[in-house]
């Protein structure tokens, strides 16, 4: 149904004034930043409203029934296109980026794809029978019409629903924009699903069907008011846009209505110079208007950076004696509790020493009786209480040697000498050493190598080094592989550091478990625990041999430390002693 007569020029006006503010917005919104998805989103809304707007003034204009039929299911094409565009601008309004759930995205996907899918197929049109004074064929509504409408509804209420959210989210400074968001969007939808819907498929009526554009003025201000109000877009590049857009407008309409071939030719030749020149000067406008916001967050952080440096400045005196303040009662608790770990292993060192007497003296009586007991010719005693006596005799001396292990220490780390050095061959002391453990090697076949200059004499304590280069030769041999090798080397050389003094460097490298870099690091420890390779193999050693080797070395003035490639890669120990002669 066809109401009234409509004037050509008053269509063509609506439809080109609203198709050229469309393009307005969004060329404006990709000149100014591309890569921003807000204004993606809203160049994306004004291509559809701009094809929208182009297929509905061809109905209108057109002559032909055909291409009236034709272009009608791409204009619907085109509808649903704006529909989804307009929720994808709400959605991003005001981010630059946007992360939505996988979900929304799919369910997005899966909705537009079907829309747009069904979008041309909502009507049914009679070729037959046309609007009078028009060439606007007759529709009636298909079966996909009802689902269509209610994807265009939900879509067009989620849409509102969101400019609502973020309007009741914005602070009090900010909502402007997203009123002016909420309010577009809902007019334009009242209005589209009034005019060019329902009064279409109910009433049959078209006539506001011609000043479409007009109902999407709402939608078109509405976005437009948000972005400038929201600071998307330069006031001074947009007055310059508008200013250029202008004059583009007026001599685009010059063209319409000059007379002659040559003028329209000279129109067409300066409207081209003209948006030459206009995109150079937007541009231009665009790039100082960018230097000159980071030149004004530059200026914003360095006042921030100066605040700060003056607030620094004005409490620097505070907080220094603050600072100071805390340091010394940290140092304090820090020094008291030195002293007092300092007291307390005096306190147990000599606690040991004071305790010498009462712990050897026992140890001497009992031994001295089993000795006695052994020797002398107790008709008695039979062979089983002789082993009993042998066994316990064996004990003692063992924890006889144990007890004066850790009296060694003690006494070491009290300060109290217990080396008597004198000349010793070093040759005959290593050598004597390897001679204790022949029969050991022989059961494990081990090679067993020494190289020493026969010649080497130190000033040592040949008793304490012997135990404590035993300790080290034990382990070599304890702790070896079937069919390995001990290689144990001596030599004069230069102090790695004071290279005016010379030193003796004793090498003991062996095969065997090797050890980590973990057990590396308490090898020489007091109470050094072993590693789990070497309780398999000794599973009675003490584990404090080492630290009295430690001890004795270092009474000598020298020092010990070991080498090792990992487990299964052996361990290689070095003895450094000064040479001295006195």
């Amino acid at each position: 149904m066809l109401l009234f007569h409509h004037s050509p020029i008053i269509v063509l006006s609506v439809h080109l004034v609203g198709a050229l503010i469309a393009i307005f917005f969004g060329v404006l919104a990709l000149f100014h930043d591309p890569k921003s998805v807000t204004n993606r989103a809203l160049a994306f809304l004004m291509l559809s409203i701009i094809l929208w707007i182009g297929s509905n003034y061809i109905i209108f204009a057109s002559t032909s029934i055909a291409l009236t039929s034709f272009i009608i299911k791409p204009q619907m094409f085109f509808a649903t296109l704006q529909v989804f565009g307009n929720l994808l601008f709400i959605y991003a309004f005001p981010r630059e980026k946007i992360s939505p759930k996988k979900w929304q995205v799919i369910l997005f996907i899966i909705l537009a794809g079907f829309a747009l899918a069904i979008s041309p197929f909502l009507f049914k049109i009679d070729y037959n029978n046309v609007f009078k004074g028009t060439s606007i064929p007759f529709i009636t509504s298909s079966a996909l019409n009802p689902p269509w409408g209610i994807i265009a509804f939900l879509m067009n209420f989620l849409t509102a629903f969101i400019a609502f959210k973020k309007y009741r989210a914005a602070e009090k400074a900010n909502k402007s924009p997203f009123l002016a968001v909420l309010t577009g969007t809902v007019a334009t939808f009242i209005l589209l699903m009034i005019t060019q819907y329902f009064l279409v498929n109910v009433f049959k009526i078209i006539d506001l069907n011609f000043y479409g554009p007009v109902f999407l003025m709402p939608l078109v201000f509405g976005t437009g008011y948000a972005i400038i109000k929201h600071h998307l877009f330069n006031i001074k590049a947009i007055a310059t846009e508008i200013l250029i857009f202008s004059l583009w407008l007026v001599l685009l309409a010059r063209i319409f209505f000059e007379k002659s071939a040559q003028d329209t030719i000279v129109d067409v030749i300066i409207i081209f110079g003209t948006v030459a020149v206009g995109i150079f000067m937007i541009k231009s406008v665009l790039n100082e208007v960018k230097q000159k916001e980071k030149l004004s967050q530059l200026n914003k952080q360095l006042d921030g950076a100066n605040a700060e440096l003056t607030d620094l400045n004005d409490h620097l005196q505070q907080k220094v004696e603050e600072q100071t303040v805390e340091i010394r009662k940290s140092y304090e608790v820090e020094k008291k509790a030195r002293i007092e770990l300092v007291e307390l292993d005096k306190a147990k060192d000599q606690f040991i020493l004071t305790t010498q007497h009462h712990l050897t003296a026992p140890l001497t009586i009992v031994k001295g009786y089993l000795q006695s007991l052994l020797t002398k010719k107790v008709e008695s005693l039979d062979e089983e209480g002789k082993s009993y006596i042998t066994k316990a005799s064996d004990a003692t001396e063992r924890v006889a040697a144990l007890v004066n292990e850790f009296l060694d220490i003690s006494q070491m780390e009290a300060g109290k000498s217990i080396i008597s050095k004198k000349p010793a061959n070093m040759f005959e002391l290593v050598s004597g050493i390897t001679d204790d453990f022949n029969e050991e090697a022989k059961r494990k076949n081990l090679t067993v190598t020494v190289d020493i200059a026969k010649d080497s004499v130190l000033s040592v304590d040949p008793v304490r080094l012997k135990e404590a280069l035993t300790n080290v030769v034990d382990n070599a041999v304890k702790y070896n592989n079937e069919g390995g090798s001990v290689s144990i080397k001596g030599e004069k050389t230069t102090h790695p550091i004071e290279r005016d003094k010379s030193i003796f460097k004793l090498t003991i490298a062996s095969t065997g478990i090797g050890m980590t870099a973990e057990e590396l690091s308490g090898l020489f420890a007091r109470y050094f625990q072993r590693g789990k390779e070497a309780e398999k193999i000794f599973t009675t050693g003490r584990g404090i041999g080492l630290a009295v080797t430690k001890h004795i070395v270092e009474a000598h003035k020298g020092r010990i430390y070991a080498e090792s490639g990992g487990r299964g890669k052996g361990v290689k120990f070095t003895v450094e002693l000064p040479v001295i002669i006195n």
